[in-house]
């Protein structure tokens, strides 16, 4: 399937399923879980809405959701790798954890305890993505 592509890999796979007996629909990781989710609601399984679990993907919505709440969270910045991230830091904190806002496991998250570990940290992730994006395009 090209996962480029997200809506003919749904419809793809909703025509695969139609008329089997499927009782449920998981996602194998975060790259997949508002498939998942559309998947069972086309096949009129129990699913939570798409927009219940975007945050569970993107840490930074999480946060931002929590925050309106009146949750406490700890303090937290978005910081776009690909713009000036020098910029972006005035305000930072530290010590302090960076992390991209949607990979999983642990993956990109860098203890930081000073401007400059932050500035190699970000490049770090920045090169991450990078790599998660080109290991996609190969899928």
């Amino acid at each position: 399937m090209d996962f480029s592509d997200l809506e003919s890999v749904l419809e793809s796979v909703v025509e695969q399923l139609e008329g089997e007996n499927v009782g449920a629909v998981i996602a194998p990781d975060e790259k997949f879980v508002e498939i998942a989710a559309k998947v069972a609601n086309r096949l009129g399984l129990p699913h939570n809405s798409v927009e219940s679990l975007r945050p569970s993907v993107n840490k930074f919505l999480a946060r931002e959701i929590l925050s309106q709440l009146s949750v406490l969270v700890p303090d937290y910045w978005m910081i776009d790798v690909d713009d000036e991230v020098e910029k972006q830091i005035q305000d930072v904190k530290f010590p302090c954890v960076a992390k991209p806002t949607n990979l999983s496991a642990s993956r990109g998250v860098i203890r930081a305890n000073t401007k400059s570990e932050l500035l190699e940290a970000m490049e770090r992730i920045r090169n991450i993505l990078s790599q998660e994006q080109r290991s996609d395009l190969d899928s």
